[in-house]
């Protein structure tokens, strides 16, 4: 006779021993249904709580038996973000009926003390292992800030965002092997806040010795957040020498889209993994509506793993990667928002098929004395395809500052649409000449930064000919803090026209701002950028600001001025 699903669950949670997995049919329902979510960020305000339960419902009408939240469930350790919560999970689980499991990956942000948010933002974090008791108490959490729960047989791993004095990374190594050789067969489940180096979508900037200690665990399947991403991302599973998983946060989800100021996108997605015997099923569901995106696609990895025939590894993805088609006749237009302008927006049609296109290289050539095409503005525009069908607009667009433009110049606008997996599709084009633009007061300009200007900064710096050479760290270049003076609401636009290559992490350019990090700047892409030119405005409210250009390099950037100059206007117009 076959054993009732319900019994098996609860003998297998209750005893905490390891089994062998039974063989059941390929059709035969999940042995564990585990519901993923992430990064909900849960504010004062009750109505932050909307999606985690939405989320909670939508478990529930799943059969979950297992709800895993993988960090950061309040933005920061805010007493009333973790009663919305409560009161949320109070609302769709009653305590008196029979719950999932509940698990919680600890994140950083929980640990963010309200009190300290006018200090300096190193002093922001209290003490992580406190801050989770005190998280544990008012949500109920039988687990510790790292722990080990077995539930129908399975292993559970869960560890916190920070390592520290009582959880080193040897011990970090020791319970995972340990772990594995007290389950000899099926997956070993960690949970925990960050991913692992260069596996998911934007782990870039993640820790590799974390990373190197999972590579040592083919049977691991790691379970993540933080990275803000849309789990309809596919870049959001990894294989390679292990399994990666990063599930949707619920809040906003940002991205690496080079070459243009990072903006935030709603999200309100989560992950339902389903655990047979010989494989793992990930669904993706909009909370909003519990539509399923691409049931006909779950993701699905094989059990047990084999590295060189697992089918979710980067190259095997990106073999079969269909290359996206925009609709016949398809062509981008130009629209500026006056005559002068300050910014011209380029619009163009989504393709056919938007589920496949990560986002849109849109770039604009010049023609240069000779007649010839020179590249000299290049932006990522992230498709659509996080939103519903049903929020699709068919059309996107990206604009432009006139400083990235010379008045008269010819220019060719390009837009490739470029898959997951690198793939492209064929480009649309058209032609625009730039007409005369919004008259702006130069307060500081440098034709020769290479030879004239110091660069300063905690990054160590040397020249290799006329390139630039990066280690580690931030460095910037001072203009003079006269150049600075207007009125309070006047913009002031930096631009670069400066030439990249990196090997390993997309550098983070800050103009103006207090830090050159990712979320706060934009981009420059991996490989040989070209020439290229980029512009951020920032708009004054002091009377003393301290901004500069600003790069944050990883050890792997070169790089090397041709201009750099600043731009002031008045305040900003209306948008196109």
């Amino acid at each position: 006779m076959p054993i009732c699903r319900r019994s098996f669950l609860k003998s297998t949670a209750a005893t905490g021993t390891a089994f062998c997995l039974p063989t059941l049919r390929a059709e035969a329902r999940p042995v564990l249904t585990v519901g993923l979510m992430s990064d909900t960020h849960l504010t004062r305000e009750p109505s932050s709580a909307v999606r985690s339960r939405l989320a909670m419902e939508l478990f529930k009408k799943l059969g979950a038996d297992v709800i895993a939240h993988l960090g950061d469930l309040a933005d920061w350790h805010y007493k009333e973000a973790y009663t919305f919560y409560r009161e949320a999970l109070d609302a769709v689980f009653p305590p008196s009926t029979r719950r999932p499991e509940l698990l919680y990956a600890f994140g950083d942000h929980d640990a963010l003390d309200p009190a300290r948010r006018k200090e300096p933002r190193a002093s922001w974090r209290g003490d992580c292992r406190q801050s989770f008791a005190d998280m544990a108490a008012r949500l109920g959490i039988d687990h510790g800030y790292s722990d080990l729960k077995v539930i129908a047989g399975y292993p559970f791993l869960i560890f916190p965002q920070t390592l520290d004095s009582q959880l080193t990374l040897a011990d970090y190594e020791r319970t995972i092997a340990e772990t594995c050789a007290k389950f000899p067969s099926g997956p070993v489940f960690v949970l925990e806040h960050p991913p692992a180096y260069q596996t998911t979508y934007n782990s870039c900037f993640q820790d590799p010795r974390r990373r190197a200690v999972l590579d040592k665990f083919p049977r691991v399947v790691d379970i993540c957040g933080h990275k803000h991403a849309s789990v309809k991302n596919e870049l959001c599973i990894w294989q390679g020498t292990f399994t990666a998983i990063q599930t949707s946060c619920l809040q906003k989800w940002y991205g690496l889209n080079i070459g243009g100021r990072i903006v935030g996108k709603e999200s309100w997605c989560v992950c339902v993994m389903q655990v047979f015997p010989d494989r793992l099923v990930i669904r993706r569901y909009d909370v909003r509506d519990g539509v399923e995106f691409r049931p006909d696609a779950p993701w699905t990895v094989p059990l047990p793993f084999v590295s060189e025939t697992a089918p979710l590894t980067v190259p095997a993805r990106r073999r079969t990667e269909r290359a996206a088609a925009f609709p016949a006749g398809a062509a981008p237009s130009v629209e500026v928002d006056g005559t002068p302008f300050s910014q011209v927006g380029v619009k163009f049609p989504t393709a056919t098929d938007p589920d496949i296109v990560l986002h849109y290289r849109v770039e604009a050539a010049r023609r240069n004395a000779a007649g010839a095409w020179e590249r000299s503005v290049s932006a990522d525009v992230f498709g659509d395809f996080y939103e519903r069908p049903v929020d699709r607009k068919g059309t996107l667009s990206w604009n432009f500052d006139s400083a990235l433009f010379d008045a008269g110049g010819e220019y060719r606008f390009t837009v490739t649409p470029v898959g997951f997996f690198g793939t492209e599709g064929a480009p649309i084009s058209c032609l625009w000449r730039a007409p005369e633009k919004v008259l702006s007061e130069v307060v500081w300009r440098c034709d020769n930064p290479m030879e004239e200007l110091k660069f300063v900064g905690a990054a160590k710096t040397h020249r290799e000919g006329d390139w630039l050479v990066c280690g580690p760290g931030e460095f910037r270049i001072d203009p003079p803090p006269e150049a600075f003076k207007g009125r309070k609401g006047d913009r002031f636009t930096f631009v670069a026209e400066m030439q990249t290559v990196q090997t390993a992490v997309p550098v983070g350019v800050a103009f103006g701002l207090s830090r050159a990090v990712w979320s706060g700047g934009l981009l420059t892409p991996l490989g040989d950028s070209g020439m290229v030119r980029y512009a951020l405005t920032e708009t004054l409210a002091g009377d003393k600001p301290k901004w500069a250009f600003k790069f944050a390099g990883h050890g792997n950037l070169k790089v090397r001025f041709a201009k750099l100059w600043i731009q002031r206007r008045g305040k900003a117009p209306d948008g196109i």
